[in-house]
């Protein structure tokens, strides 16, 4: 029973800490561009964008798109892996205009927000509009997948209450909403990676992640031989047990590089 008790309060503890450092999160710990001046040299029809974006760590947290719109309409957008300086830094590009043109710039941080600034060609004169990212729905991602962690742990403590008759349902339920919002959780990673643009797998936390998710598969179909196939119960008995503790080695610590990542740690 205290092996029990115990548990259940680490998993509880885990899930408060992560859901207190999820609130605490968002734009402080991955921030949109601050500001973007623009300025365009009319001789030699060139644009100069200069950004103020601060960070850390300018691999895994930068300006990674500049999107260049000419009255409107698309022009130009590149992309990047990295931003020159944690601070300041400008980038220059080739756009053919002149009076009575509008340019607008949109760049958008690798994690959360956006910002366009248009000029005006003939005065100079420039405005602002602050904007999201499909990044911006990572604390979602990070909440899913800090409950999944919980309740996978409060699925393996009720392996200790053998002796309630309720133990081994608990268990199962337990393991597959735990699993669910795992995967759940796997899924939106990665449509808000697609959707911003990313590149999927180039950190990792996303190795990390996908070896945990597979673990957590494997757990889960060995659960259903072990159901469904009464003469194999004692076959599957030890790799599932193995499998379990393995994959909750894997997701606290990969939720430890995902805080990492987004610099709450």
């Amino acid at each position: 029973m205290a092996g029990t008790r115990t548990a259940r309060r680490l998993a509880i503890g885990l899930l408060a800490g992560l859901l207190l450092l999820l609130a605490l999160a968002g734009p402080a710990a991955a921030t949109p561009p601050s500001a973007v001046d623009l300025s365009f040299d009319k001789a030699t029809q060139t644009l100069r964008v200069t950004i103020t974006h601060d960070t850390s760590d300018v691999t895994t947290h930068y300006i990674y798109k500049v999107e260049i719109q000419r009255n409107g309409a698309a022009y130009n957008t590149t992309t990047y892996t990295t931003q020159p300086d944690p601070h300041r830094f400008s980038y220059t590009y080739p756009v053919a205009a002149g009076d009575g043109d509008n340019i607008t710039v949109t760049t958008t941080c690798i994690w959360y927000g956006s910002l366009a600034t248009t000029l005006d060609v003939a005065t100079g004169k420039t405005t602002s509009k602050a904007g999201g990212s499909a990044y911006s729905l990572w604390p979602y991602h990070a909440g899913l997948m800090a409950t999944g962690v919980a309740l996978s742990a409060v699925s393996i403590s009720a392996n200790y209450m053998k002796k309630k008759l309720w133990w081994f349902r608990a268990h199962n339920l337990l393991g597959a909403l735990g699993g669910g919002l795992l995967l759940a959780g796997l899924f939106l990673a990665a449509y808000f990676i697609s959707a911003s643009g990313g590149t999927q797998f180039r950190v990792p936390h996303a190795w990390v992640g996908l070896a945990a998710i597979l673990l957590v598969l494997a757990l889960l179909a060995i659960g259903l031989v072990y159901v469904y196939r009464v003469k194999l119960k004692r076959t599957v008995r030890k790799p599932h047990i193995w499998i379990g503790w393995a994959a909750m080695v894997l997701m606290p610590s990969n939720i430890v590089l995902g805080l990492i990542l987004v610099g709450l740690i």
